[in-house]
């Protein structure tokens, strides 16, 4: 779905799947494909924001300087935890990049976050914007990177039980 949406609305180009991109080492992060846009190469980690309780629609709150000692709200936790899996996600495109074999190297990394949900969409788009100016942001983004972040409600019109019976 993400190279799919990535092609049609930007043009991109698949060079390399997961399974044909090299590596220096086996110790850390990997991406997803490799593609191009307009002749730039692009390194694309893809990852799904479904937080334990995503289905709470309460509006954003700031990210994860909340826990204090206090008891925090579910809108609180889910962002919490949408802040910790964009890092790490980031952290992975970062490690990625640094070990991978030179043929295979990108010029711009691109963090593709598929959302359930407008709220969980909406809030992991300001998460992007504040961690933006973070210097953890800064260090751990060796090449410019973006974030696109998909809103989609995928439901099925019949009952799984339905899809599987006899």
């Amino acid at each position: 779905m993400a190279f799919e949406l990535l092609h049609r609305c930007f043009g991109m180009v698949l060079v390399r799947d997961e399974m044909q991109i090299e590596y220096t080492s086996q110790q850390g992060g990997i991406i997803d494909f490799l593609g191009t846009v307009h002749g730039t190469a692009v390194g694309v980690s893809v990852t799904r924001a479904l937080p334990r309780g995503w289905q709470d629609t309460r509006p954003y709150s700031p990210p994860c300087d909340l826990r204090r000692g206090r008891t925090m709200t579910g809108a609180e936790e889910r962002d919490c935890q949408l802040y910790y899996l964009v890092l790490r996600k980031l952290a992975g495109l970062s490690t990625a990049l640094a070990r991978v074999s030179q043929p295979n190297a990108w010029e711009v990394s691109l963090l593709f976050i598929w959302c359930p949900s407008l709220p969980i969409a909406q809030s992991v788009s300001r998460i992007a914007l504040v961690m933006q100016e973070s210097t953890v942001y800064r260090a751990l983004c060796l090449r410019p990177t973006v974030m696109v972040v998909c809103h989609s409600a995928l439901t099925t019109p019949v009952g799984s039980s339905d899809l599987y019976s006899d």
